[in-house]
């Protein structure tokens, strides 16, 4: 799986149409940020939240010593293959740091165009429900409206000002 898979403008866009279609049917690729809507006049940026350390153990082919790498770290993991080149990492353990993409994603706010709504869009693996307390924790330091949490299957939106949470 390419480095992209884990950080992909092109599935944020699908996710947020598929999940909020009539909220981003007019929604484009763009950059800085990665998706705009000149239309309802919304920008989001598209980052990832996978712990740096796991990224490219998690791209890369399974070979045993990653595994073992993994596996020191707590983390067991299991490979689907759906395809040849369609590999996704199946894994239990503390995958996400989504702390730390809102707060760099943050500290960068200012070096993209504004939108009247601002959104984050974090690609995290499985187990980001647990992430969601932490994200609310620090939502009076994020710029941010909206932040969209994508484990490829449940979008968690969590509104930054009323701090409401919801999953699609």
């Amino acid at each position: 799986m390419p480095t992209r898979m884990l950080h992909s403008e092109q599935t944020a866009l699908e996710a947020l149409q598929l999940r909020l279609p009539d909220r981003f049917k007019h929604a484009k690729l763009a950059d800085r940020p990665d998706i705009q809507d000149e239309i309802d006049n919304i920008g989001v940026e598209v980052t990832a939240g996978v712990r740096d350390d796991l990224r490219q153990l998690l791209v890369q082919e399974p070979t045993k010593q990653k595994r073992r790498a993994l596996a020191r770290m707590g983390i067991e993991t299991h490979y689907r293959f759906n395809e040849k080149n369609d590999q996704r990492a199946l894994a239990s353990g503390a995958l996400n740091d989504v702390a730390s993409a809102v707060q760099r994603k943050s500290e960068k706010f200012e070096q993209y165009r504004h939108f009247n709504e601002n959104n984050l869009f974090i690609h995290v693996m499985p187990d980001a429900r647990a992430e969601v307390d932490g994200v609310l924790k620090q939502l009076a330091d994020v710029p941010y409206d909206k932040i969209y949490l994508w484990d490829g299957h449940t979008m968690v939106e969590i509104n930054v000002r009323t701090a409401v949470v919801k999953r699609y």
